[in-house]
């Protein structure tokens, strides 16, 4: 924000645990959300059997892991988006590929038609950590036109992949298949 001259009266920012207190419960739906949630923290998940009742976590039928709040995460910010809102959430990879709960939360959010970008970025980015990070962008309101496709870029190594990836699609089972200009497919589940 302020790299944009955006001033403190522009937004507001509070401290507190999002997942069992949220702060803003009052002031949500949101047109736009950007989000940098703490990476694989251990939360409450189905420890505390009211979370699967909770409004932002119930839709996808299945609580985020207690080892990892990623999904947990976007589940809440998701909720709290308008209907015709965007968000970016940076989050840790490993939500694209892990399995259990997590690949049931990826195939709500894929069956629902949210996702509208992931972003892979390469790795030493943030201040004191090596770890690559992805950009997720979500929406409620994809146009006709782009209903069940989703855009992957990746900017981890631009002169290798740009060169070899022909295309991505996401599948109905939370796989996302890559086809490279050679033939070669990779399936990611």
């Amino acid at each position: 924000m302020f790299l944009h001259d955006i001033g403190f009266e522009k937004f507001s920012i509070a401290y507190g645990d999002t997942l069992k207190n949220p702060y803003y419960w009052n002031d949500q739906p949101f047109d736009a959300i950007v989000s940098n949630p703490p990476y694989a923290i251990k939360w409450e998940g189905d420890s505390n059997p009211l979370l699967i009742n909770d409004p932002r976590f119930a839709p996808a039928g299945v609580l985020a892991p207690k080892s990892k709040a990623d999904l947990a995460f976007v589940m809440h910010i998701l909720s709290w988006l308008s209907a015709s809102g965007t968000v970016s959430i940076v989050e840790f990879p490993g939500i694209l590929y892990r399995g259990g709960a997590e690949q049931k939360i990826r195939k709500y959010l894929i069956d629902n038609n949210y996702i509208d970008t992931v972003i892979q970025l390469p790795g030493d980015l943030f201040f004191g950590s090596t770890i690559s990070t992805i950009i997720v962008v979500l929406r409620k309101n994809k146009t006709e036109n782009l209903k069940n496709q989703s855009m992957l870029v990746d900017r981890w190594d631009d002169s290798l992949w740009n060169l070899m990836i022909e295309k991505a699609v996401v599948g109905k089972d939370g796989s996302i298949r890559f086809v490279f200009n050679n033939g070669m497919e990779i399936r990611v589940m």
